[in-house]
């Protein structure tokens, strides 16, 4: 959140934070430390992200949306350069170049690190010659709200064999 507020009002006029509501100490510790920051508004949702995107999404009152999951750090120029595309009235989505925080501290880290590195220096421009990404990776995404607003019922209701589809929300939004 308080990345948020280092840029302007003209580039993030609101922060929609969606808690989860079996969590409601987390919600109330929120309302009371920015109780005086008008472009913060704090919801509590049922659980689940595809429940919190849809909320958030739908809550926003600005044309363009971005996403950020809370254990994503942002650096100054993330949100300016995020929203640049969507210029181009054609833009439905746009994707953060993401890396993998203190990638030496493990095998695993090193190895998402690299994944990671690939996906977003590689693959993802290549295929975004052709017009279209595989997913707009979650941690960090930006929508024009007119392009998913439709989608988001198909968002949340999603199953899979039969069951309530939990994780996979940003490959889902991509593909609808």
């Amino acid at each position: 959140i308080n990345r948020a507020l280092w840029y302007p009002k003209d580039i993030v006029p609101e922060v929609i934070v969606v808690t989860d509501h079996r969590e409601p100490n987390v919600t109330i510790d929120l309302q009371v430390k920015y109780a005086n920051e008008p472009r913060i508004l704090i919801v509590s949702v049922p659980p689940g992200k595809r429940e919190a995107v849809d909320t958030g999404i739908r809550l926003a009152t600005n044309e363009i949306v971005v996403l950020v999951d809370s254990d994503t750090f942002l650096d100054e120029k993330t949100i300016y350069e995020l929203v640049k595309p969507f210029g181009n009235e054609r833009i439905g989505g746009v994707v953060s170049d993401q890396h993998i925080h203190n990638p030496y501290d493990s095998l695993v880290n090193f190895f998402n690190a690299l994944t990671e590195s690939i996906k977003f220096n590689i693959t993802i421009p290549a295929l975004s010659v052709f017009g279209s990404v595989t997913v707009l990776a979650g941690r960090c995404a930006a929508y024009r709200k007119a392009a998913v607003m439709t989608l988001l019922t198909d968002l949340v209701n999603e199953k899979f064999l039969g069951k309530k589809c939990i994780s996979g929300d940003d490959g889902r939004l991509t593909s609808l």
